[in-house]
């Protein structure tokens, strides 16, 4: 489980999800690593039937609404933090499209299999 912390009493506009502290940041920037550098590794196949991979994306998935919390500039923000989860951010969409892409392009070798 991810380190806990104290979060901002700020929720982030619309979203509601309150920010995350900095060892909760921290963790989630490891994961995100962790994960890049799987999906480089991982083959079409690999991605789409890879448990452990596939359990890892929906975790860090399941944690944008915070970190876009903490990537917001609005008031009571953690000034120190904003850069770093705003890098994390693109990180984490970056990585989630290229797994996403990997899971399509073996869906669409096996559909033309099938034909």
């Amino acid at each position: 489980p991810p380190p806990r912390g104290v979060a901002a009493d700020f929720p982030a506009p619309l979203t509601g999800a309150l920010p995350l502290a900095n060892a909760e940041l921290g963790f989630l920037e490891d994961q995100v690593r962790e994960l890049a550098s799987r999906v480089v590794a991982a083959t079409p196949r690999r991605a789409a039937q890879d448990e452990e991979l596939r359990r890892l994306a929906a975790e860090v998935e399941s944690r944008l609404p915070r970190l876009q919390a903490s990537a917001a500039i609005r008031e009571g923000a953690n000034v120190d933090l904003v850069p770093r989860a705003m890098q994390c951010e693109d990180d984490l969409q970056r990585t989630l499209a290229d797994y996403r892409s990997l899971v399509a392009v073996q869906r669409m070798q096996q559909l033309g299999r099938t034909i």
